[in-house]
């Protein structure tokens, strides 16, 4: 009978940690805090208990996620979240805490910190509602407010000319790329941006003959398009201005995987290996992801 009531004053104290210590460190923390007062009766509860009260007595007690989650809301929020590329939803906290992930993730979209697009359509199918209803609004109204630029730009250009017509044309082809990369709109709508992205390159290749990113971007437009002959064609214009250029062999490179044309890739693998000078990190990822034996 006192065997009994100790295993389950035992597993009282067990679950009486883990609750207690959930509301503050997070379910995770807690289970292996309580893995340990479970595994080692009574010494791994006194152990733990000992040391909270250190903690508690030198000001260490690292519990108090509500004053970090203060900190990090001043400091550095537009830092942790404008300078990530692919920034995870699981990566907004140090700790397991879906309240301080939603109170961090909520906050950074009232300070307008939150630049990255791929970050937000990834909040979009978040498990948590809040933050999913916060991205799919921020995303609206940003989609919304860059239309209504790209239309105001178009109407500008109706009347423009000369250098004033070149500005908006840079100003209208860089909106267009900024609606394309944010994911905005439909797929009706993207197709129909992209179409018209393209033909912006092309005025704005014949206005500026020298600046070959026009013509670049023009030909990558090309190939999401699936243009992949008339990419091709205008890939060969630009190997022959300019034979030791990186990017042209870059791009054949890519509709060569399009093709499955596995000669193709390997020869362009080789011309990318043969460039002299150093290779873009796009390059030397390229090649060593293609530069093997393709069977």
């Amino acid at each position: 009978m006192a065997m009994i009531a100790a295993v389950a004053l035992h597993l009282f104290i067990t679950v009486f940690w883990f609750v207690l210590r959930s509301k503050r460190v997070g379910r995770q923390h807690a289970a292996v805090e309580a893995a340990m007062v479970f595994l080692l009766p009574g010494a791994g509860f006194l152990s733990l208990l000992i040391w909270r009260i250190i903690c508690r007595l030198r000001h260490l007690d690292s519990g108090n996620y509500e004053k970090i989650w203060e900190m990090q809301d001043a400091v550095s929020l537009g830092q942790l979240l404008s300078e990530t590329d692919a920034l995870s939803l699981g990566d907004l906290t140090f700790v397991n805490d879906d309240k301080a992930r939603r109170r961090l993730f909520t906050t950074a979209i009232k300070q307008e910190v939150v630049d990255n697009s791929h970050f937000l359509r990834e909040a979009v199918g978040d498990r948590d509602r809040e933050i999913s209803y916060y991205a799919v609004s921020l995303m609206t109204a940003r989609s919304e407010k860059l239309a209504a630029h790209i239309e105001e730009l178009e109407q500008k250009l109706k009347t423009a000319t000369g250098k004033e017509e070149t500005t908006l044309l840079r100003e209208y082809a860089a909106s267009l790329k900024k609606y394309l990369d944010g994911g905005y709109g439909d797929a009706l709508q993207q197709r129909m941006h992209q179409s018209v992205l393209r033909s912006v390159l092309t005025r704005l290749s014949v206005k500026d003959p020298d600046e070959k990113a026009y013509r670049y971007l023009s030909i990558r437009m090309a190939i999401d398009l699936g243009d992949l002959d008339q990419a091709g064609q205008a890939i060969d214009v630009e190997r022959r201005r300019d034979p030791e250029a990186e990017e042209p062999i870059y791009l054949s490179l890519q509709i060569a995987v399009l093709r499955q044309d596995k000669h193709a890739i390997q020869r362009a693998v080789r011309e990318l290996e043969n460039l002299p000078g150093k290779r873009s990190k796009k390059a030397e990822q390229a090649v060593r992801y293609w530069g093997g034996e393709l069977t």
